[in-house]
């Protein structure tokens, strides 16, 4: 049993398939539309039963229980060796830069590492610089 006042996560369907708009794609419109909310358990329950949580900006919401005590987890997938070129590109055009122009480019030169535009794609070091982030 889970006591009153824990902190869970539910379950609420917002749109049953039925309900959805029309012109989304075929397997989407087959599915309903779900909603995860935090907050805390307002009676005892059991993960499965239909529960009232109060969110903590005071919301209280009905759902299916799910999960207690949820974490956050956020995965952007794996390392992309592309996406760091692209962004090194698009710094590129969008400052002007020309071929051998330094990454350090208007942060503190005096410790430059990169050592110009093609030679910076190959160490990638400059990427850990405070100011870069």
């Amino acid at each position: 049993m889970i006591i009153k006042g824990t902190w869970v996560s539910i379950r609420k369907t917002i749109l049953e398939p039925k309900d959805r708009a029309a012109g989304i794609p075929e397997d989407t419109a087959a599915t309903p539309l779900m909603m995860w909310i935090n907050g805390f358990l307002q009676e005892d329950a059991r993960v499965g039963d239909e529960v009232r949580v109060c969110t903590k900006m005071n919301r209280v919401e009905e759902g299916i229980l799910e999960e207690v005590n949820p974490t956050t987890q956020v995965d952007y997938g794996s390392y992309v060796p592309e996406i760091v070129q692209i962004g090194i590109q698009a710094r590129k055009i969008l400052n002007g830069w020309e071929e051998g122009d330094c990454f350090c480019k208007g942060f503190d030169e005096s410790d430059c590492s990169c050592n110009g535009f093609d030679e910076g794609l190959e160490s990638l070091e400059w990427l850990k610089r405070e100011e870069v982030r």
